[in-house]
């Protein structure tokens, strides 16, 4: 299963990169439209590799606040797909299968670092 989680965090990585690429070759969007998803997609990564490594990096209400704020994101762009999806059909499919997409991509990461950060993990007893 080790294994399924690190093909796993070379994809989050691969889209994160990759929609850096896009920025940049459509010359689009500021710093943080281009910078960002790498950066939440490696800050994801390194907390899935930790958290297989069984390693306590930082601190746990780090881990605890990037968890939160995730949740909040992938919530976020579930309920803007639906708004979407309601408001103007068929007209915005594209955006719209994009949101959910990435909504559903982030789970795995989402429950990973909610183990990760819970507070009964024995990795952060050693601290």
């Amino acid at each position: 299963m080790k294994y399924v989680w690190f093909i796993y965090i070379g994809l989050l990585v691969i889209a994160g990169a990759a929609r850096l690429v896009e920025r940049i070759m459509m010359e689009s969007g500021g710093f943080a439209s281009r910078y960002l998803p790498l950066l939440l997609t490696v800050t994801f990564a390194f907390g899935i590799y930790c958290c297989l490594q069984k390693k306590a990096v930082f601190s746990r209400w780090v881990w605890v606040i990037v968890f939160g704020l995730s949740v909040f994101s992938a919530a976020g762009a579930f309920l803007f797909s639906l708004f979407l999806a309601l408001s103007l059909g068929s007209v915005s499919l594209g955006g719209i299968v994009i949101l959910l997409l990435t909504s559903l991509a982030l789970l795995p990461a989402v429950f990973k670092l909610k183990r990760y950060s819970a507070k009964v993990n024995p990795i952060w007893k050693k601290l």
